[in-house]
This record gives C-alpha cells, sequence and structure tokens, in this order.
C-alpha cells in the first residue's frame, strides 16, 4: 500500500512539474527516420525556462534539451514566451544528424537553433546573432537570422540566412537587405563564407 502511494506521488509531482509540453510533429519536428519527436516544454514553476526537447520516439527517453530565445520576463505571467516559443518550421537534415528550428518571427525576435544529434544525445551548436551579423561587415540597423528547406548543405555546412535593415549611408534611414552566412556544423558552428546578393545585371543594350 505505501508503495503504491508512493508511485501516486511520485507521478503527481512529475505531472506538476512538467505543466505543459506540445508535441511539435505538425510543424517538422519528426525526424527523417521516425525516431525522434521535438517537443516544446515549460515546468509548471514561476517565469520557469521554456526548452525544446528531443524525444526517443520508441523508448520515450529524453535525449535532450535546448533552450528556446523566447523566455519569460521577471514579472510577466503572460503566455508570450510559451505561444512564440512554437517555431515557424523545423528542418532535419536528411540523414536526421542535425535539426535547425526555425523560430516564430516577433519584430524582428526569434532565431535560429541548431543541434547535432550523436549517439545518445543531442548536442546544441552555438549560433550567436551578433557574431554572424558583425562577420557580414554590414552597417545594420536590425535583423534576425533564418533557416529553410536548401540551408543544409554539403560537407557538414549550414547557411544562415540573415534578414533585417542596414543604415544608409549619409542618411538616417535604414534599407532592407539579406545576406547568408555559411557555418561548419563539425567545427562547432565556425564560420567560413559570406554570401552577398547578388547585384542586378545590367539591361541589354538596344
Amino acid at each position: 500500500m505505501k508503495k503504491g502511494i508512493l508511485i501516486l506521488a511520485t507521478l503527481s509531482l512529475a505531472t506538476r512539474a512538467l505543466a505543459r509540453q506540445d508535441d511539435l510533429s505538425r510543424i517538422g519536428g519528426i525526424s527523417p527516420d521516425a525516431q525522434i519527436t521535438v517537443f516544446v516544454e515549460q515546468a509548471d514553476t514561476p517565469h520557469a525556462a521554456v526548452r525544446y526537447v528531443f524525444r526517443d520516439r520508441r523508448s520515450g527517453a529524453v535525449l535532450g534539451r535546448v533552450k528556446s530565445s523566447y523566455q519569460p520576463e521577471e514579472g510577466d505571467d503572460s503566455d508570450f514566451a510559451w505561444e512564440l516559443s512554437h517555431p515557424s518550421w523545423i528542418y532535419w537534415r536528411g540523414d536526421s544528424q542535425y535539426v535547425a528550428i526555425d523560430e516564430a518571427n516577433h519584430n524582428h525576435m526569434g532565431t535560429v537553433v541548431l543541434a547535432r544529434r550523436l549517439k545518445d544525445s543531442f548536442r546544441q551548436i552555438p549560433v550567436s546573432e551578433e557574431r554572424l551579423m558583425a562577420y557580414t561587415k554590414q552597417p545594420w540597423d536590425r535583423a534576425r537570422l533564418f533557416f529553410g528547406d536548401d540551408c543544409f548543405l554539403p560537407h557538414d555546412r549550414a547557411e544562415i540566412v540573415i534578414v533585417g535593415f542596414v543604415r544608409r549611408p549619409h542618411s538616417n534611414e535604414s534599407a532592407e537587405f539579406g545576406c547568408s552566412v555559411v557555418i561548419d556544423l563539425r567545427q562547432n558552428g565556425a564560420i567560413t563564407k559570406v554570401i552577398l546578393p547578388k547585384a542586378p545585371k545590367p539591361p541589354n543594350p538596344r
């Protein structure tokens, strides 16, 4: 009897500790090999962190957790961070070894969260918006990172897209601008090159 009560109490505590969890399979959260599902979770404690969870679909084991860039602030009891931690889409490389979470865009907030799949875990690959933007040597006013269908490249590279506004020279105005930065996934996200937009071709002479 005491053993049964202990089990029930443990389950009750676990339920309270993990108040909500959403399966993100509808937005790309299932790996191509169908072995992993991505969830978003938040514990039932004041201002608890919102995390993305990688779970083995067969065993139910949690293989890793990474924080969303949207986190509740002190004194904010709204669901702002929780709701915006439901990404725009989740992208997997074809062999299921890498995953990119393209977070929801809210006034240039949100980012790209990258992780590498190891034998029995996932390890986050650091993606610094400030570092990538600085590397482009563009006069950014504001911008954010994005990922897309073709952003996983051969030789363990990935293309991170930066879209936003750059300051016009000798002006207080900004212009919309976008470019890409290629990173090496095997080298902890080391930057390899910048891809700037191609200049438009001049019209054919008449």
